[in-house]
């Protein structure tokens, strides 16, 4: 059962890291706390801790856009900072409330996968 949806753009850290133009943007302007460390801030007040982390997120608007030998390098590299660093941004900031001891774990390399 999924118990609430925190909306989130894992391509900004905190909210220091997000451009004004990004801020004013109509697709931002309507919700708050949406960058990885306000995301934490509000699961830890909502629930104080969790067992689990999934990230299953891409992004690249490039890549989706036009046919695979289209894809510029810039818009290559993009995605896959998006794609693969978000994984460790979210366990940068999640790890501190999780409960220890359910194992698991991934590399950023075989994220990148």
């Amino acid at each position: 059962e999924i118990t609430k949806v925190y909306p989130l753009d894992a391509v900004f850290d905190s909210p220091e890291d997000v451009p004004e133009d990004i801020k004013i943007n109509k697709r931002y302007s309507a919700s708050s706390n949406w960058t990885v460390q306000e995301v934490v801030e509000s699961v830890k007040q909502d629930f104080g801790s969790i067992d689990i982390l999934v990230h299953s997120l891409a992004n690249g608007p490039e890549v989706v856009s036009k046919p695979l030998l289209e894809t510029s390098r810039k818009g290559y590299l993009a995605a896959i900072s998006a794609s693969s660093y978000s994984f460790v941004s979210l366990l940068k900031h999640f790890v501190p409330i999780m409960n220890p001891g359910y194992g698991g774990g991934m590399s950023s390399a075989k994220a990148a996968l």
